[in-house]
């Protein structure tokens, strides 16, 4: 017989994972169809496919350990992160032309693996996916802006049916802005502000992400068309 108690909480965590990720979902579905809706698909179109999908997975994995099963749920992040971080920037080593900054790059992934590690061991859990995601996310700003740049200048390229540029400028608004918020929440932490630092965690990712994967899913749907 099933547990009452149990059955409420997975309710529970159903319709809030219905109601706060709704948008998330339709974005997900939407990428699929165009993605494979399309007779040839690139190894970019994949890989970009590939951090959209994950990211939406792992955060229903951790919405369903935080709500059904009530148990700590950061380690997940701790994992996930570094991970997505390193997909992304390798997803510009394959794009961007420049050599030196490709050597670089190779450069920046190992430097972000290591204190990624370092990390881990010196900082408090607490503060670990958030400053994580804060060394990433400087990270893979000014690359978002240098493709960008890039695209500019390449006169024979359209743009307009460019997937990994509209990837890009996602890309540069979603990780610019996580950047903000990242950085503002260890002082308000810190300040015995920690509920409002959440909030604002929470609801800056929440917008943010609309916007990543709305800017994305504009492109698919103009690389469709042309």
């Amino acid at each position: 017989m099933r547990n009452p108690k149990k059955l409420s909480l997975l309710t529970r965590f159903l319709l809030h994972f219905a109601f706060e990720k709704l948008y998330l979902a339709c974005e997900i579905c939407l990428l699929v169809m165009l993605l494979f809706g399309k007779k040839k698909i690139s190894f970019l179109s994949c890989l970009i496919f590939l951090i959209y999908f994950s990211n939406y997975i792992i955060d229903g994995f951790t919405q369903y350990i935080a709500h059904v099963l009530r148990q700590h749920n950061l380690w997940l992040y701790d994992i996930y992160a570094p991970l997505q971080f390193f997909t992304i920037i390798y997803f510009y080593y394959l794009v961007l032309k420049n050599k030196t900054l490709k050597k670089n790059l190779i450069v920046a992934l190992l430097l972000f693996t290591f204190l990624s590690i370092l990390i881990y061991f010196f900082v408090t859990e607490l503060y670990q996916v958030q400053y994580i995601s804060l060394l990433g996310s400087a990270m893979v700003t000014p690359l978002a802006y240098l493709y960008m740049h890039q695209c500019a200048e390449d006169l024979e390229l359209k743009i307009k049916t460019d997937l990994p540029f509209w990837f890009s400028i996602a890309n540069f608004i979603y990780f610019a802005g996580s950047v903000t918020v990242l950085a503002t929440y260890p002082w308000f932490a810190d300040h015995d502000y920690l509920s409002i630092a959440n909030e604002i965690l929470a609801t800056g990712n929440q917008i943010l992400y609309v916007i990543w994967f709305a800017i994305t899913a504009i492109g698919f749907i103009l690389c469709k068309k042309n």
